[in-house]
C-alpha cells in the first residue's frame, strides 16, 4: 500500500512540474503592444511596399513594387518597376546603387537588398544583360562580389554579419544534369565554397556574429525531388536539423546570435534550440494551413506568417505573427482603430521592432512596429517528450579557407 501510494505521488508530482513547464513557456513574456509607423507608398502607379529588412539601429529597408500598366486599348503605358529604399528616423532614401545600373552601365532588369547589418552594410543581388551579380554596398556605393567559380546563375548574396562576412549562393547544372545550389562565404575578397560531400546543394540564408550559417540542404537527384532539409554548418560538419513530425521538408531561414534557428517544417513555423525542434503552431483553425516563420531576435522572439483560414491549395487569408512562448496575431497588439490589418512579419531586431507588409486603405504598405515597452528575453524552450540533440549545434563557426574550395578572384 505504501508503495502505491508512494508511486501515485511521484505520478502526481510529475504531472505539476510538467504542468509548470507548459505554462511557463506559455507565460514566457507578457503581450507586447506596439506602435505602428506607415512607410509609405511611391511612385506615380504604386502598386505595394513591403518592407523585409531592420537592423538593431533602425534602419529599415523595403522594397516598392510597381506592375506594368497598360490604357484600355492594350498599349503598354510604363513597365514593371521595381524601387529599393532605406528608411531611418522618418527619412526615406532611394538605394539607386542597387536599383538601377549595373557595373557595365547596363540598366539592371531587377535589385533587391536581402540584409542589412548594424553597421549599414548591405547585400543583395541585380540582373543585368550580363547575369546575376551579388552585390554588397551602402548607400552611396556598391561593390560586385563577382562569380562564383565562373557561375552567374541566380548568384546573389543573402546575408552579412557584423564582421562584415558576407553568404550567397549560385545556381548550376552539374555533370548528371541536375540542378545543384552551390553556397559561398565572402570575406576580405575571396569566396570559400560551402558545399561537401554529404552536402552536395546547399543554399545558404543568413550568417550571424559567430559565423554560424543556417540554410537548406536539397538532394541531388534526377527527376529532381523536393526534399529539403534545414542545416547549420560548423568548421567541421553538416548538421542536419530534426524536422517536425518526420517531415520530408524542412528549411533554414534565420540564426541569432545564442544559435537558435527558425524555417519551417510539416507546414508549420518552428524552432531549432539546442538541437531540438519545437512547432510554433498555426493561428488557422482549419485543415490545409500553414505558418512560416521568418526572423529571429537575440531574445528569443520570432515573427512571421500564417494563414488564418483555410487554403485551397494557394489562396487565402494570412496574418502577421509574434512567438514570444505563445503565438500571437499580431493584429491583436496594435490599436483595433488603426486601418491597418498586418499579413506578414519579415523580420525582428533585437529592440524587439518588427517590420512587414500590411494593409492599409486598400493597398499594401510597408510598416514597422516599435513595442511601448521594453521586451523581455524569451526563456528557452522546454522539452517536455525527449530531446533529440544534434551534435556540435550552437558551437561557433569560423571557416577554415584551406579547408575549402576556393575561388581566389578578388571582387
Amino acid at each position: 500500500m505504501k508503495n502505491n501510494i508512494l508511486a501515485k505521488l511521484a505520478i502526481a508530482t510529475t504531472g505539476t512540474v510538467l504542468s509548470l513547464a507548459l505554462l511557463e513557456v506559455q507565460s514566457a513574456q507578457a503581450t507586447n503592444l506596439y506602435s505602428i509607423t506607415d512607410l509609405g507608398s511611391f511612385g506615380e502607379y504604386p502598386d505595394f511596399t513591403s518592407a523585409t529588412k531592420i537592423n538593431d539601429v533602425g534602419q529599415v529597408i523595403f522594397d516598392n513594387f510597381q506592375y506594368d500598366k497598360y490604357s484600355s486599348d492594350g498599349t503598354l503605358l510604363k513597365p514593371a518597376t521595381q524601387q529599393i529604399f532605406l528608411w531611418e528616423n522618418g527619412n526615406t532614401t532611394e538605394l539607386k546603387t542597387f536599383n538601377r545600373l549595373s557595373s557595365s552601365g547596363l540598366l539592371g532588369f531587377r535589385g533587391f537588398v536581402s540584409d542589412i547589418n548594424n553597421s549599414g552594410q548591405m547585400v543583395g543581388g541585380r540582373t543585368d544583360l550580363n547575369g546575376d551579380h551579388p552585390l554588397l554596398g551602402n548607400q552611396n556605393t556598391v561593390t560586385d562580389l563577382g562569380s562564383f567559380n565562373g557561375i552567374t546563375n541566380f548568384n546573389t548574396a543573402r546575408a552579412i554579419n557584423d564582421l562584415g562576412q558576407v553568404v550567397g549562393g549560385a545556381i548550376t547544372t552539374n555533370s548528371e544534369g541536375q540542378d545543384q545550389y552551390l553556397g559561398w562565404l565572402w570575406e576580405n575578397g575571396i569566396k570559400t565554397g560551402l558545399n561537401s560531400p554529404n552536402n552536395p546543394s546547399f543554399y545558404p540564408s543568413e550568417i550571424n556574429n559567430l559565423g554560424q550559417i543556417v540554410g537548406t540542404s536539397f538532394p541531388l537527384s534526377q527527376p529532381p525531388i523536393y526534399d529539403s532539409h534545414a542545416v547549420v554548418l560548423t568548421p567541421d560538419k553538416v548538421i542536419k536539423l530534426p524536422a517536425l513530425n518526420g517531415s520530408s521538408q524542412s528549411a533554414g531561414y534565420d540564426i541569432n546570435n545564442k544559435g537558435q534557428v527558425i524555417g519551417y517544417s510539416d507546414n508549420e513555423a518552428v524552432l531549432w534550440s539546442n538541437g531540438d525542434v519545437f512547432g510554433l503552431g498555426i493561428l488557422g483553425s482549419n485543415v490545409n494551413t500553414y505558418s512560416v516563420a521568418t526572423g529571429i531576435n537575440d531574445l528569443g522572439q520570432v515573427v512571421g506568417y500564417s494563414s488564418i483560414s483555410e487554403i485551397s491549395p494557394l489562396t487565402g487569408q494570412r496574418h502577421a505573427f509574434l512567438w514570444d512562448g505563445q503565438l500571437k496575431d499580431i493584429n491583436n497588439l496594435i490599436a483595433s482603430d488603426s486601418g491597418w490589418e498586418l499579413e506578414d512579419a519579415a523580420d525582428i531586431n533585437n529592440k524587439g521592432q518588427i517590420v512587414g507588409r500590411g494593409i492599409l486603405n486598400g493597398q499594401y504598405h510597408a510598416y514597422l512596429l516599435t513595442p511601448v515597452s521594453i521586451p523581455e528575453p524569451v526563456p528557452e524552450p522546454l522539452t517536455i517528450m525527449g530531446s533529440l540533440t544534434a551534435a556540435g549545434f550552437g558551437v561557433a563557426l569560423r571557416y577554415k579557407q584551406k579547408q575549402q574550395p576556393k575561388d581566389t578572384t578578388k571582387a
